[in-house]
């Protein structure tokens, strides 16, 4: 019993030193840990500049149907993202036009090897930038600002502004990246490197602010338009929102197509006996199928060979004689008609009832020559 008791007080012993030595080496302390964008946010990658331009007075609403392109309101502000399939040459003039009654056009430009119908119809070059080291930022002096800004640089593609005046620009070491131009009674500013407007990278430096300016240059209603790029949705959900009736029944079909396959377990049933059929049956069923192809000629053939042989084998002498002599004598024997034999040895039959005839008779000859009496042969006595 004392030995029990001081095996246990070891071990209590034992725990309490190892408790305090872990709470004399660790502490417990808070630390921030990023996990990526939820709900609103991963879908929009631009909510957060949509909030802000909204705590900024702005009306601020996003386009997800191409047919709200062609009646856009009037004075407003209209931001143009990347990947706008949508935008066709002939919407792109519609949009032209409504810009120059009054509307703000903010083109974010796109890809180099992509086509960009809004900047085509600006007679708006993209050029690959020159490699130049990268700095940390963009300054940006704007019009009617006591400072500059300074904004997350870019390294994509410039801007080739040809035959356009721009009445405001940013440029770096690498060409042209920010221009905006007067078209007709509204503006025009094309953008690159919109990432910088993102969830993640707005809030660095003077982004917010520099958008905030883009949007002052057009001091009209202070409404903001968004055309975002498609969103991508999952295969599965796609087929449930659009083809849910087609899915279920492919499943249903195929289900039924494996139940119809796969082996069943069980006692294997005894198949049933097959029919044993006579051997004249497969013959008569070789004669249809041959005549069927047009062989009379074979048949007919074959019957006179076999008689021939019959004839040579019991009558020897008659093989010898001519066809004329031959089938005097065989009538003679086989009480038959002349004509008839002879007809069934060198006849053409026109008909297929000719054709029967013709067997029939060389059948009579080969039954009637093995039921015949056979003729007394005169041997030579040996000595």
């Amino acid at each position: 019993m004392k030995r029990w008791g001081f095996t246990a007080f070891l071990g209590v012993a034992a725990a309490l030193i190892a408790l305090i030595w872990f709470f004399d080496t660790y502490e417990q302390v808070e630390s921030e840990v990023w996990v990526g964008p939820s709900g609103a946010a991963r879908k929009n990658p631009y909510l957060a500049a949509m909030r802000f331009m909204q705590r900024m007075g702005y009306t601020v609403s996003s386009i997800d149907r191409p047919r709200d392109l062609d009646a856009l309101p009037r004075a407003t502000t209209l931001i143009l993202l990347a990947r706008r399939a949508v935008v066709t040459p002939e919407r792109a003039q519609s949009l032209l036009a409504w810009a120059a009654a009054g509307g703000h056009l903010i083109i974010e430009p796109e890809a180099q090897r992509s086509r960009d119908v809004m900047l085509d119809a600006l007679a708006i070059g993209r050029a690959q930038a020159l490699k130049v080291k990268p700095t940390p930022t963009l300054a940006v002096e704007l019009p009617q600002s006591e400072r500059t800004l300074q904004v997350t640089p870019t390294l994509r593609d410039t801007l080739e502004l040809g035959r356009s005046k721009a009445e405001w620009t940013v440029a770096d070491a690498g060409g042209i990246r920010i221009a905006s131009l007067r078209h007709g009674s509204g503006r025009i500013s094309v953008v690159t490197g919109f990432h910088r407007f993102a969830n993640r990278a707005i809030g660095s430096h003077d982004n917010a602010e520099l958008l905030w300016r883009i949007l002052r240059f057009a001091p009209g209603d202070k409404a903001v338009l968004l055309l975002r790029p498609p969103q991508s949705v999952a295969l599965v959900a796609w087929l449930a929102e659009n083809a849910l009736v087609i899915v279920a029944s492919m499943l249903g079909l195929i289900a039924l197509w494996l139940w119809r396959v796969m082996p069943r377990f069980g006692p294997i049933q005894p198949g049933g006996e097959r029919e044993r059929r006579e051997l004249l049956e497969h013959i008569r069923a070789c004669g249809r199928f041959r005549w069927a192809q047009g062989a009379r000629e074979s048949l007919l053939d074959a019957a006179r060979e076999i008689c021939h042989a019959r004839i040579a084998r019991l009558r020897p002498r008659l093989a010898f004689l001519p066809l004329d002599e031959r089938c005097r004598e065989l009538a003679a024997e086989l009480a038959l008609g002349r004509e008839e034999i002879a007809y069934a040895f060198q006849g053409v039959p026109r008909a297929a009832r000719e054709f029967v005839q013709m067997v029939a008779t060389l059948a009579s000859i080969h039954a009637r020559l093995s039921h015949a009496t056979p003729v007394a042969r005169i041997r030579k006595k040996r000595r």
